[in-house]
């Protein structure tokens, strides 16, 4: 998503900007098609809320809590990052979900 869709991570992509990349992935027969299928309030933007509610309520509520438990992404990476490589694996990450008690949503 971030790579090819929402370099700018509004969370969001403009027709033209999801024409193009479809293009580029060989799918320009199916963009318009597809487009229309994303695009489900006809307007101009397909939303992270549009394509996958579930998991755009899900990144907010872990957003929420990284503002909240460390002032930011910035601030909860360096933090989590135990061994300083710039990189979190995915074991410092679950610790970092334990260690900071991350509320966990219930269904």
């Amino acid at each position: 998503w971030r790579q090819e869709l929402s370099t700018n991570d509004t969370m969001s992509i403009a027709k033209v900007q999801f024409l193009r990349a479809a293009s580029k992935l060989g799918w320009a027969r199916e963009a318009k098609d597809l487009w229309r299928a994303l695009d489900k309030d006809e307007s101009g933007t397909a939303s992270l809320d549009e394509l996958d509610p579930v998991g755009a309520e899900n990144l907010a509520h872990f957003k929420a809590w990284v503002d909240n438990e460390f002032g930011g992404i910035r601030h909860a990476f360096r933090k989590i990052d135990e061994d300083n490589t710039k990189t979190i694996s995915v074991n410092e990450f679950d610790k970092a979900l334990r260690t900071y008690n991350f509320p966990r949503k219930t269904k």
